[in-house]
């Protein structure tokens, strides 16, 4: 420190220097105060300057205060990938950068300049991504819920329609191929309820009905064309008869 170092310099009271100062050792964090009476007031009589290494013990005393996970690097070419993506994307109007690590963490960089206005230093402190995680599994549960409730309803309707739909209409088929097979008309449908399938037997049972009031005609015109041909038969032969002919 020589005397005209800034750190010693105080023009005023209000003065003040604090920052970090990069040393041979490595960074040191250091404020500089003017020497003042005990009521803050002048003339100042001095400089009191105090320093703390920026180490790995202080890093980790920083850490445990903030609760935080905090990693310092210095600006050199050895730094890990992401600590040099971060430089080449913090400025001046956008000092701090945030991109998460991972689904479990997200990181925060700042650059740490010196007292000279140099950055010398980049920070990164990591934080675990608790609302991040927590929307995912609210998201993965009302997925799970909606996939439950759906196979839910799914297997509701399918027996519904088993039910409804598909059972009589398995019935109808049958009961129609049993009629075609055994040219039965007087059987009928029997199928329940209002709707389609329904009004679908009570049409075949109309159908079946008035074939088989056709045939019950049928068969009973045939039996008169049957009589009516016996009839003309006896009167025919009574005719040629010996007694007929005297």
């Amino acid at each position: 420190l020589s005397s005209d170092n800034f750190l010693l310099r105080h023009p005023d009271t209000e003065s003040s220097v604090t920052g970090i100062l990069p040393l041979p050792e490595g960074p040191m964090l250091i404020a500089s105060w003017p020497i003042l009476t005990s009521e803050d007031e002048g003339p100042i009589r001095g400089t009191l300057i105090m320093g703390r290494y920026l180490d790995e013990a202080e890093i980790k005393r920083l850490a445990k205060i903030t609760h935080l996970s905090l990693t310092v690097r210095q600006l050199d070419s050895k730094i890990p990938f992401d600590f040099q993506a971060a430089v080449s994307s913090v400025s001046e109007e956008k000092p701090i950068l945030v991109r998460p690590l991972s689904e479990e963490s997200i990181a925060g960089y700042a650059l740490l300049k010196d007292i000279y206005g140099k950055p010398i230093l980049i920070l990164r402190a990591d934080m675990p991504r608790d609302i991040y995680q927590q929307g995912q599994a609210t998201i993965s549960y009302f997925i799970f819920s909606l996939l439950a409730i759906s196979l839910v309803f799914g297997i509701a309707i399918m027996l519904l329609l088993e039910k409804e739909v598909l059972s009589p209409l398995a019935d109808l088929s049958k009961t129609v191929s049993s009629i075609g097979e055994n040219a039965d008309l007087s059987v009928r449908m029997s199928v329940r309820g209002k709707n389609e399938l329904s009004s679908l037997a009570d049409e075949i049972n109309g159908m079946l009905e008035s074939l088989e009031q056709s045939q019950i005609e049928r068969k009973r015109m045939e039996e008169q064309i049957k009589a009516s041909l016996r009839e003309k038969e006896v009167l025919f032969f009574a005719g040629d008869s010996p007694q007929s002919q005297k």
